[in-house]
């Protein structure tokens, strides 16, 4: 029943209103207009518009207020300090609907809860605003969802516009000029998992989730994002998005698949400290690299297409008139005076094609490093456009005690040796091999080799030549004396044949005005050019160096002219063992001009002969003069057909030459 009692009445004593299950409403007015407690039995809810005090400060009661649900009730413990709510209760309306009206004043929320701590060097522990907790104590063989705290904002058929925050919980921490921040965290929100030892974890254990219940199908005009950080205008701007602390994390971030796009970053991306500093500590485990990526296809038949591990992209869009030097990745390894023993392997780029025992190789490339440069038609090229470049920035007064190399190929023992350690394709290269000057050997073979170098392809052009060193029309230019092709060879074979150079050139044309030169050596003084007294010019050298023994039966030639057993030679055909061909316009006017010179400048070598003659033939020699030539068809002989002049010590002297012979 209902009962209205005037005036003051101060309660020292517990009060309990109606009973478990029956509970009464409870109003009590106050001197303003419109403000009032009122406990709502039937909807189990208080309502208070006013100020309520029970009991005095340093002397409480206990205050319990009972619902129509049996077990629901709100209760002070004055002796815990502490406000117990039982049951399922509800500050307002059923979610989605009305709830309590907020006026729009700031602020204005529906539950407001304020604590502080007044006191300094209050003791050690966990102080909270609100303190939430919510314990499982059976099993669960259901799809059960628990939450210690559970926050929902309705957007109910609404436009938002502006740039207003909604969020289903807020956190704000919130700091004076004056505060100093201790050496622990601040943070807006904290999630904290504590778990036994023997706990088993069989779903997800996180600090902090967020669950995407958006429609698949919903219209995004804007950003979606699990974590959002932003700054205020004007306000510090967060030094890390994601801080992870030291051996926090097992792996810092795991991206499932199904993404798009494991990272999109519109910034600069770094791993560890500034380049030459200490970096991102590794242990020496393996495999224990900074940066790891792993990818995999695992579906046959995937669409034709480029796929990476890692894809590097750099784009300039914009004129340069500076040095600027763009790549796509940048990689440095720095040794920071250290000494560096055994065979260990140290580079800026590592490439590893990893093949199984049972995969095939497709009829592409397979390639630890791969480049290539693409450019449309209207580039054009100032400067080197290359697949790959090798920069030496090694200091020239650094101890090599090794070998330096831009390019170095190598096999691994037991394994398969490279078929070709440069191989250019087909067509791929105007000039296959390119060595500009000032260096010092253009290619040095050193090492057991089955052939040094193997040409399997035939020249094209009327100058086309298989080793080709300048231009029929532009020649190398040599600043000091040496040759220009240098073959210096020891063989220790017993047997064989040991050749330094071996040409050999068989025309298979039928062209009859085809020359074919095994071996064509040509040596003169240019346009505008006075050789000096002593000067050579030769145009084939041999020579024999000898510093063992030779015994009888074996043979020494400075030139030696073979010619083949094969082939034959018509009635007209002209074979030369040895071919000396004058091309002189003019006769010389030098009186010491010869066709063949054979000189023996030592004194004390004397040899047995000058000429020899060996083996069957028509004629010793065959002379055929020319307007008067090498003969004296002038002399006076009856029966000889005329005279060879020979010059001896500085005096003409002439054989006979007979018509016939009898006798």
């Amino acid at each position: 029943m209902a009962s209205t009692t005037a005036g003051n009445s101060h309660i020292i004593s517990n009060m309990t209103f109606g009973a478990d299950a029956a509970g009464v409403d409870l109003k009590v007015f106050g001197d303003t207009t419109g403000y009032y407690l009122l406990w709502d039995a039937s909807a189990n809810k208080l309502i208070n518009y006013g100020a309520l005090d029970v009991g005095v400060s340093g002397t409480g009661h206990d205050v319990t207020f009972y619902g129509d649900t049996a077990g629901c009730y709100l209760q002070w413990d004055q002796d815990a300090d502490k406000l117990i709510l039982t049951g399922k209760q509800t500050i307002g309306l059923a979610q989605g609907t009305t709830g309590i009206a907020l006026t729009g004043t700031d602020p204005d929320q529906a539950l407001q809860v304020h604590a502080c701590l007044s006191t300094m060097d209050v003791p050690q522990g966990a102080y909270a605003g609100i303190w939430s907790t919510m314990s499982i104590s059976e099993d669960q063989d259901e799809d059960v969802s628990a939450f210690a705290v559970w926050g929902e904002l309705w957007l109910d058929s609404t436009d938002l516009t502006g740039a207003s925050h909604f969020s289903a919980l807020w956190g704000n921490v919130i700091i004076s000029a004056t505060s100093v921040s201790s050496t622990g965290n601040l943070a807006g929100v904290w999630g904290v998992v504590n778990s036994p030892q023997g706990m088993t974890n069989n779903g997800r254990i996180a600090g902090v989730m967020a669950d995407s219940e958006l429609h698949a199908s919903m219209t995004n005009a804007g950003t979606i994002a699990a974590f959002y950080a932003t700054k205020g205008d004007g306000k510090l701007a967060w030094p890390y998005g994601l801080y992870l602390t030291a051996s926090s994390c097992a792996t810092g971030i795991f991206i499932g698949t199904g993404a798009t796009y494991g990272i999109d970053s519109d910034s600069k991306v770094r791993f560890g400290t500034a380049q030459g500093a200490t970096g991102i500590s590794l242990d020496g485990t393996d495999p224990d690299q900074v940066f790891q990526a792993h990818a995999s296809i695992e579906t046959a038949g995937v669409a034709a297409g480029a796929y990476a591990g890692t894809w590097s992209t750099m784009s300039i869009s914009e004129d340069q008139d500076e040095d600027v030097s763009a790549f796509g990745v940048w990689s440095e390894l720095w040794l920071n005076q250290v000494d560096l023993t055994g065979a260990s392997n140290f580079g800026a780029l590592w490439g590893n094609v990893i093949v199984s025992a049972t995969s095939t190789s497709s009829t592409g490339n397979l390639a630890g490093v791969m480049s290539s440069v693409n450019g449309p038609e209207l580039f054009t090229n100032n400067g080197r456009i290359v697949g790959v470049t090798v920069d030496s920035e090694l200091h020239a007064g650094m101890t090599n005690s090794g070998h330096i190399a831009g390019y170095d190929v190598r096999a691994g023992s037991g394994k398969f040796p490279w078929t070709y350690g440069l191989y250019l394709a087909a067509s791929a290269c105007t000039n296959g091999i390119f060595i500009g000057t000032t260096t010092t050997t253009g290619i040095d073979f050193n090492g057991a080799m089955v052939n040094n170098m193997v040409v399997t392809t035939v020249p094209t052009g009327t100058d086309g030549g298989i080793l080709k060193a300048g231009t029929s029309g532009g020649h190398l230019e040599a600043a000091s004396a040496g040759g220009q092709l240098h073959l210096f060879v020891d063989n220790a074979a017993t047997s064989g044949s040991n050749r330094v150079v071996r040409v050999e050139t068989l025309s298979s044309g039928t062209s009859t005005a085809l020359k074919n030169y095994a071996i064509r050596g040509t040596a003169g003084i240019k346009t505008a050019v006075t050789a000096a007294s002593g000067a050579w010019c030769i145009g084939v050298q041999g020579k024999i160096e000898n510093a063992g023994a030779l015994v009888e039966g074996t043979t020494s030639a400075a030139v030696l002219a073979q010619i083949g057993n094969g082939g034959t030679y018509g009635s007209g055909a002209i074979l030369y063992g040895a071919w000396i061909d004058n091309q002189l316009a003019a006769t010389p006017t030098s009186d010491n001009t010869w066709m063949l010179g054979i000189t023996n400048t030592v004194a004390d070598c004397v040899f047995t002969g000058m000429i020899r003659a060996y083996g069957a033939a028509s004629y010793l020699l065959d002379l055929e003069p020319t307007a008067g030539g090498w003969t004296n068809s002038t002399a006076t002989c009856s029966t000889e057909g005329g005279m060879i002049a020979v010059l001896v010590q500085g005096a003409v002297r002439y054989i006979q030459l007979y018509t016939g012979y009898s006798g």
